[in-house]
């Protein structure tokens, strides 16, 4: 792999049907490498439950505060600076709890690819 710079581009950033607004930073899933993407979540809103398939992912909260949710339970508040694990094939989903955006970067290994996104109903939360 070349060493290379890699620039945020707020144009890319879009609403997803996950519930939240997406910029996918980085992809190297051709290689199976790894991805970067940068979530927001509006104040009052939570991400619609699912699961990523053959991929674990890891939130590094930037700003704003939530409430964490893995299998159906919350497993606790997140603030800047914190780090959430979330094994491969694991419902989750986040709530932002506060009046501000809730804003996060999403690391995946192997990298995202739409393909490994499940969705999932959860009675109360879709």
């Amino acid at each position: 792999m070349n060493n290379k710079i890699f620039k945020e581009n707020a144009e890319k950033e879009y609403f997803s049907g996950e519930g939240c607004f997406i910029n996918e930073l980085f992809n190297e899933a051709d290689n199976n490498g790894a991805s970067i993407a940068k979530a927001a979540v509006e104040p009052g809103m939570i991400t619609e439950n699912h699961l990523l398939k053959e991929t674990d992912e890891w939130y590094y909260i930037l700003e704003g505060r939530g409430e964490m949710f893995l299998d159906g339970k919350m497993i606790g508040v997140v603030s800047k600076g914190e780090i959430v694990h979330i094994p491969k094939n694991t419902p989750q989903f986040i709530k932002n709890t506060e009046t501000t955006k809730l804003v996060f970067l999403c690391f995946c290994v192997p990298a995202f690819k739409s393909e490994v996104y499940e969705r999932l109903l959860l009675e109360g939360h879709n």
